[in-house]
């Protein structure tokens, strides 16, 4: 029988990283006005990362709504600033390194590939595009994202992430074709860190 977390902990764990996560995204964002559809993000997404935490065993429980939080603010600091800040990335990185190492069915060594895999295919993507078109594509901070979920999933699951990402931020750039009848330019800002939260995300519950 798989041993489930502590209902009451578990809500108040989900209550109060819900509540932290737009007073923190306003430190990296300051000045801005929260609108109702990015309220009721926080809101969807709080109450979804619960829901999954009270099926998992604990300490996986717990993890994932860490895991959840921090990419839920990832996200919409990068949707907002267009950045993902070093003081959130590489932490993250940090606990993925530390639950291979410390959790029961951790595998260290295709955590810290996975790391360093995903910081260095971004990185030379980002090096190859410049290169070739003379413009940023990648950033930094997407190279680290992606050392992020190497550390937590391992160099396995860097495809699935990478595609996952590509396939929902295709269907967003489609809706947005339809939406306004013209795509977005090439030097056009487009965030790509939200895609690779939600595909990180998605590879994580599902695998």
């Amino acid at each position: 029988m798989i041993e489930r977390p502590d209902l009451a902990a578990i809500t108040i764990a989900a209550l109060v990283l819900g509540a932290a996560a737009l007073p923190v995204v306003r430190t990296f964002a300051p000045g801005r006005r929260w609108s109702w559809p990015i309220r009721t993000i926080v809101a969807a997404q709080t109450a979804l990362s619960w829901g999954i935490a009270c099926l998992l065993p604990p300490p996986w429980a717990y993890l994932g709504l860490i895991l959840a939080w921090c990419l839920l603010v990832l996200a919409l600091v990068d949707y907002l600033e267009l950045r993902l800040p070093d003081r959130l990335t590489l932490p993250l990185t940090g606990l993925g390194l530390l639950t291979s190492l410390t959790i029961d069915g951790g595998d260290p060594v295709a955590s810290g590939l996975g790391a360093v895999a995903g910081y260095g295919i971004f990185t030379l993507i980002a090096w190859l595009y410049r290169r070739l078109r003379g413009l940023d594509g990648l950033g930094q901070g997407d190279a680290k994202l992606l050392a992020a979920c190497g550390a937590w999933l391992g160099w396995p699951g860097l495809a699935p992430v990478v595609l996952t990402a590509s396939l929902l931020a295709l269907a967003v750039l489609l809706v947005h074709r339809f939406v306004t009848h013209r795509p977005i330019a090439p030097h056009e800002a487009f965030p790509f860190g939200p895609f690779l939260c939600g595909g990180f995300w998605l590879v994580w519950v599902l695998g």
